[in-house]
């Protein structure tokens, strides 16, 4: 008996622990007793002020139902909890959940971050808002925009969904959902997603991007594709485009981004395909290298060049220098008989280029260090006049109008010249070891249709 006595005595006392407490009136200007709903309940005007636990409540007027422990709020509404601070124009209070709800836009602050919307519910026993509506989260180095908004006061954590757009200094990213955590400064973007940096016009396009703001540090899959657009000194439009399965990119003390697997770049003038490839915005530099036996390829006007690793300077938005090393080759398609191809090959190349004088870059030399290779089909005015196999050391060719004009040996030259009638159809005898030529390049349009953005050049984000 006592001990059925005891069990008696523990269920009631964990009942009464568990005793969910009443909404109290603190003050009122005025008051009325009436029913509604065959509930009783008390209409408050002025100066209204209502405890529940440790929230305080304050508003113009207000409807206190008794039985089901809730109040309608009115006018310049204010729930407090700790430094939680929630307030709005019109909404509700539910005593039994502890939940405020606003329903003519509504405020949330809790002494570091800011949550405004149309319409939002607040949980204060899970710490949690749910906020509707042309929503902002804001502080003081991120603005956080969507439809729907669900944050965790305690974990700093925003789970955005709809439309959403976040602003950190100059840089944005948008997404169809996006997790924000705050304390780490870190971000989880998904659908969509645009990551756009507004100084320096350089926007990425993907499925799906983790940004750490505080490492300075994104890492970007799901078919990313790069866009930066510059103007030059003479006001020319120059593009970067950039694609591949996926990207990184550091942005602390240098401008640099990685693309690993599929790459593919174009700019203007120039196009490169490889499997891994690193942009080093500030130094002005893109460097790509071998991966398992695929070479990098680069194209320039009708050349192809390609090597076990390739570096490409850029100066004022102009292709400066490209060097080209191990199993390097460099090779010209003829402007008049398409089926010759002049060849160039060494341990290391190096292209050097200058603008004319419409401003238009162009080769202008080519040196060449360890075990020269080289074929260039010769011309006399136009017509053809056979070719020169010539091997050195090391060479130096001087470009002209797209055609060598001058060949300087270096070391054990030897050179060999083959008469045009030597060679009239047996050009792929005089193709050297270890030639390709690729005729399909990276273009623009290929570039922008792996993720339909042909328009995305003429937006501003």
């Amino acid at each position: 008996m006592r001990k059925i006595l005891f069990i008696f005595f523990l269920i009631f006392s964990f009942l009464d622990a568990q005793e969910i407490k009443v909404v109290q009136l603190l003050n009122s200007d005025s008051l009325v007793g009436t029913t509604i709903n065959n509930e009783k309940v008390r209409i408050l005007f002025g100066n209204v002020q209502l405890l529940h636990e440790d929230i305080q409540i304050f508003c113009d007027k207000g409807i206190q139902y008794l039985e089901s422990n809730k109040a309608e709020l009115e006018g310049n509404i204010k729930i407090i909890q700790g430094n939680q601070i929630l307030t709005t124009k019109k909404g509700f209070y539910f005593g039994n959940t502890k939940t405020a709800f606003g329903t003519k836009g509504i405020t949330l602050y809790d002494g570091n971050v800011t949550l405004k919307a149309d319409s939002g519910e607040y949980f204060f026993n899970q710490k949690k808002a749910l906020f509707k509506g042309k929503v902002v989260l804001f502080d003081d180095t991120t603005e956080l925009k969507s439809n729907v908004l669900t944050y965790f006061t305690d974990e700093e954590h925003a789970i955005a969904i709809g439309n959403v757009r976040v602003t950190q200094f100059e840089n944005r990213i948008f997404s169809d959902t996006l997790d924000f955590f705050r304390k780490r400064r870190f971000s989880i973007a998904r659908g969509n997603v645009i990551a756009f940096n507004m100084k320096d016009n350089l926007r990425i396009y993907s499925d799906y991007l983790e940004n750490d703001q505080n490492r300075q540090y994104s890492f970007v899959t799901g078919k990313p594709v790069l866009i930066q657009i510059d103007t030059t000194s003479e006001g020319r439009i120059d593009t970067l485009i950039i694609s591949s399965e996926k990207m990184e990119a550091y942005r602390e003390n240098s401008e640099l981004f990685i693309a690993n697997d599929s790459v593919k770049i174009w700019r203007n003038e120039f196009s490169a395909l490889c499997d891994y490839a690193i942009y080093n915005k500030k130094d002005g530099k893109i460097f790509t290298s071998k991966v398992k036996d695929e070479q990098p390829l680069f194209w320039y006007d009708e050349n192809l060049a390609y090597g076990d690793s390739v570096e490409i300077f850029v100066e004022e938005n102009k292709i400066k220098k490209t060097n080209l090393f191990s199993n390097s080759f460099l090779i010209s398609k003829d402007t008049l008989m398409t089926n010759r191809f002049n060849q160039m090959n060494g341990n290391f190349i190096q292209l050097r280029f200058e603008s004319d004088s419409t401003n238009k870059n162009n080769l202008r030399e080519v040196f060449i260090r360890g075990n020269s290779l080289s074929i260039y089909y010769l011309y006399d005015e136009n017509e053809p006049n056979g070719l020169n196999k010539s091997s050195s050391d090391s060479a130096l060719i001087i470009i002209e109008e797209n055609r060598v004009s001058e060949v300087k040996l270096f070391g054990s030259p030897e050179g060999e010249y083959h008469p045009e009638e030597k060679i009239t159809g047996r050009e792929n005898d005089f193709l050297l070891s270890g030639f390709k030529w690729i005729e399909k390049r990276p273009e623009k349009e290929m570039l922008l249709n792996i993720r339909n953005l042909k328009d995305a050049l003429n937006k501003n984000h």
